[in-house]
């Protein structure tokens, strides 16, 4: 339940142990790692700590304040939900209003740290962040979860299992979808593609999931090289026939978590393409001193 009072409360849980890590600002949003249009209730951690409920929207939060920065299809609604809890509204998209990089860089001081859960934002994103802090020399730490600690009753990771999408519906089989990908890394000489957008795992795969409300995809990764593909998924959400199948059609699988080091150690030192949109912050950096 968000009431003003609940959510007061969140906010002042927040600001501590903000103090506690000596973070001037903290980002929360209701992205997944993989930036979904719609997200697990497990991501809606702007939802949470705002009272905001629209699908669209980002705060930030300060010891001072804060603000949410949404679109013109919540501005009312959002007036009414902030009402009494001390956040602005920012009109997003507006020529008076500024970005959040921008807002971020005029509002803080020097040296100071702001903080995010890195796979709550696209590697795109911390990138703006980067150019418009770099000036005062503010950090952008990525690895701060200070969200979860909080939420004590936070809703687990989805869990729904995943199911076939036989090829008599999808045309086109799996080992076909790899081979016109393989052609297109040739063609940009690149070595492997990473596969973020949950849609288009699915798609490639020729499988679905349960993970959202509204879209048939469950949490995973794909990665592509010349000579092999892995697919990192919740191996408690595959059944075992699925998996034999992606193996027959040239697809070996791992457990989700495991893509960090797998990128590290397979592909290092390989030329890695992957959507900056679509990949969240935390995962890239950690990958890209080895790339």
């Amino acid at each position: 339940m968000n009431t003003t009072n609940s959510v007061n409360q969140r906010l002042s849980s927040l600001r501590d142990a903000m103090a506690n890590y000596k973070v001037s600002a903290y980002i929360v949003t209701n992205n997944d790692p993989h930036n979904s249009e719609y997200s697990a209730d497990h991501w809606a951690g702007r939802t949470w700590i705002s009272g905001f409920t629209g699908s669209a929207g980002n705060v930030v939060i300060t010891q001072q304040g804060g603000g949410l920065w949404t679109d013109g299809r919540y501005y009312i609604q959002a007036e009414e939900q902030l009402h009494g809890t001390g956040l602005d509204l920012f009109k997003a998209r507006q020529p008076e209003t500024p970005t959040i990089p921008k807002w971020l860089a005029n509002t803080l001081d020097e040296n100071s740290a702001i903080a995010v859960d890195g796979r709550s934002i696209s590697y795109a994103f911390y990138q703006e962040l980067k150019q418009a802090l770099e000036p005062k020399n503010i950090e952008i730490v990525l690895d701060l979860d200070l969200i979860t600690p909080i939420w004590t009753d936070r809703p687990s990771r989805p869990s729904a299992e995943i199911f076939d999408h036989p090829v008599a519906f999808s045309g086109v089989e799996t080992k076909q979808k790899l081979a016109d990908i393989r052609k297109w890394l040739n063609e940009n000489h690149a070595d492997c593609l990473l596969v973020s957008t949950l849609d288009d795992v699915m798609w490639t795969l020729n499988i679905r999931g349960g993970d959202t409300l509204y879209c048939p995809v469950s949490e995973s990764y794909l990665i592509v090289e010349r000579d092999r593909a892995t697919a990192f998924i919740d191996k408690q959400k595959l059944p075992a026939e699925i998996e034999k199948n992606l193996t027959t059609q040239g697809v070996s699988v791992r457990h989700y978590e495991y893509v960090s080091q797998y990128l590290n150690q397979q592909c290092e030192g390989l030329s890695l393409a992957f959507s900056p949109v679509y990949t969240d912050s935390l995962l890239v950096n950690s990958i890209e001193q080895n790339l």
